[in-house]
Parts: C-alpha cells; structure tokens; sequence
C-alpha cells in the first residue's frame, strides 16, 4: 500500500501544529481552573481580581507546556532536515500558532465569568485590557523560539544529540511548571503588584 511515511517532513510538521493546537484547546478550561485556584482563599476584591486575572493568564497561554516541546522538537528537526534558519522558525511558528489557539477558545472561557466571580465587578481580562495577560502571551512566543533556538543548536552539535535531546524534552515540562507555581505563589503575586 502506498502513501506517505510517518517520518515525511510534512506528517511531522502537521502532527507538530495538531499536538500544540489540540493542547491549546484542550487544557483552556482546564488551566482556566488551575490560574484561579493559584491565589487561595480570596477574601478582598483585590484578591478576587487577582485570581480572576491570573486565570485569564493561564486561558490565554493555554497548553503552552505542549506548544514549548513542540517548538523544541521543531527547532531540532528542522534543522536536521533543512537549516537552522529554518529549524528557529518553525519553532517560533508554533509558537505563534499555540498563542493563537489558546486566545480563540480563552475568549469564549473568560468571557462574563468575571461578572459572577466574587464580590468583583466585571473584570475584563482580555490582553487589550490587562497588559499582565499580553505579557503573559508574549512570553510564551519569546519562550518557542529561545526553545526552537535550543533544539537547533541541539541538532547542530552531532556530538551532544542522543545525550542533549531526551533531558531537554523531559526539562522543558518541569521548568515550566516550576515557573507557574513560583508565579502563584507570594513572590510572583508581590512582583505582579497583586496584594
């Protein structure tokens, strides 16, 4: 039977978009949940605000864990098949493509629950009107392509491939989840301004 093989450039960027896109609209609700949960017990409007604010963080940059080893894995097969020019790019395209993603299906899930969340007023915690929630987004794309960066010089350097690669693809996860709960927590809450 003739068709394409699974390792056809081709198969491989489109798995690449379906696993970042898939994960950016299927963790929204619940990253959502988790950005609220971050500030316990809140008991001031300032405090409901804040964890209203730090859920619309988390909807907008949605499935982002995905999209930063997707990025890593586009940088280092990119540049094994083509250039690192190109290898860089794909990675900060899935980048964008996973801040997209995240932002479509986030409008829908923040959309009026800030009317019915604590003792707040509607707060809109849309990027155009909490620049936290933009700077959030525009650290997910800084933070592809340094990955896409890293995954190329990764292929670039035959010597260190099979050593670099697998601690990578397991470091990226745990960084990146160590950074959520050191921004939930006091310090990330104090540097934010969201006492």
């Amino acid at each position: 039977m003739a068709g394409v093989p699974l390792s056809h450039p081709r198969v491989v960027a489109l798995s690449l978009v379906a696993a970042t896109v898939g994960a950016a609209f299927a963790l929204t609700w619940y990253d959502t949940e988790l950005g609220n949960t971050l500030i316990a017990d809140p008991e001031v409007p300032a405090q409901w605000a804040a964890s209203w604010r730090m859920g619309a963080i988390f909807a907008f940059t949605s499935g982002s864990v995905v999209g930063h080893v997707c990025a890593l894995l586009a940088g280092y097969l990119g540049t094994r098949r083509c250039s690192p020019r190109d290898g860089v790019l794909a990675g900060a395209g899935l980048g964008l493509v996973n801040v997209a993603a995240s932002a479509v299906v986030a409008v829908f899930t923040t959309t009026d629950r800030g009317a019915t969340f604590g003792n707040v007023d509607y707060v809109d915690a849309s990027p155009g009107h909490e620049p936290v929630v933009l700077y959030a987004m525009l650290a997910v794309l800084a933070m592809a392509a340094i990955l896409a960066t890293l995954g190329s010089l990764v292929a670039a350097l035959p010597r260190f491939r099979r050593i670099a690669l697998v601690p990578l693809i397991i470091g990226v996860p745990v960084v990146h989840l160590a950074a959520i709960m050191w921004l939930g927590g006091p310090y990330g809450i104090r540097l934010l301004g969201w006492t």
